[in-house]
């Protein structure tokens, strides 16, 4: 089981991670980004870069450019101060749940060809993952983001067997 470091100053936020992700991993929360040597332990970090700027806690983000372990980078759609490089991934807010667990995915499984990322090629390749799973099948952002209705016109009888028709009999 993968550990997880939560940094999000919000408590509320704190639990919803925690809930939305303890099932599958271990997770750890704290509220401000911790020295270097602290986060070496950890699978992936998830750092809640919006949040952080907002409780004014976020000066120290760019510690978080020198990392070596995978993070999650949740921000704005219009931030400035994004970091780049290796095994970042970016996630806009809102966050769901579909696409915080496929980011994490994304951080957990190393890539066969390490190429640094920028945020423009991360929406290069997520938007390249999506058509490979809508190969096989619906891609999970999209089945999230279509609903599907199932139209139930059709009336069907369940079939009747032999032994079923003379104890249906015998009851009667």
């Amino acid at each position: 089981m993968s550990t997880i470091l939560i940094i999000q100053p919000y408590k509320m936020l704190q639990q919803a991670f925690a809930v939305a992700l303890h099932s599958d991993y271990q997770v750890r929360v704290q509220e401000t980004i911790p020295e270097s040597s602290a986060v070496r332990d950890f699978d992936v970090v998830i750092v809640d870069a919006a949040s952080l700027a907002e409780r004014n806690a976020g000066n120290d983000l760019r510690a978080v450019q020198s990392w070596k372990v995978p993070t999650v980078w949740i921000d704005k759609s219009d931030a400035p101060d994004t970091p780049t490089r290796e095994n970042l991934v970016i996630v806009k807010r809102p966050v769901h749940t579909d696409s915080l667990r496929k980011a994490l995915l994304e951080c957990l499984t190393p890539s066969k060809v390490s190429i640094p990322k920028t945020p423009q090629s991360l929406a290069r390749s997520a938007a390249a993952n999506g058509s490979k799973a809508k190969g096989k099948g619906k891609s999970v952002a999209a089945a999230s983001d279509e609903r599907q209705f199932i139209e139930l016109v059709d009336v069907v009888e369940a079939p009747t067997f032999p032994h079923q028709n003379k104890t249906a009999a015998k009851k009667k």
